[in-house]
């Protein structure tokens, strides 16, 4: 069994917290993030005030860069980023596009 002292090598800036959320090795979590109920794969880079809320899947080698937010039930693949103030898997409540945006359906 590998010492996991010399296996997790996670970065946890101030101000960032998180929440009943499985952290893989060798991540970083930048200053004010916010992680709640969510899984981070190995070697993701959480940028300042990146958010990932319940049900969110984040692969490996990921990168959010900066102010992203993710909710919802949502997996991004391994080797993705999202650049700055991006919002993926946010719907209004009454199911309509924000005013101004694109959807696309498959």
């Amino acid at each position: 069994m590998p010492d996991r002292r010399k296996t997790l090598n996670v970065v946890v800036k101030h101000d960032a917290t998180l929440a009943r959320t499985v952290v893989h090795d060798h991540v970083y979590i930048g200053p004010a993030a916010h992680l709640r109920g969510c899984i981070v794969g190995r070697s993701a880079d959480l940028r300042r005030g990146a958010r990932a809320e319940e049900g969110v899947v984040l692969g490996e080698e990921c990168e959010l860069v900066s102010h992203v937010v993710l909710d919802g039930h949502l997996t991004i693949g391994r080797k993705n980023r999202v650049f700055p103030f991006a919002c993926l898997g946010i719907a209004l409540i009454d199911g309509s596009p924000l005013p101004g945006c694109s959807v696309f359906s498959a």
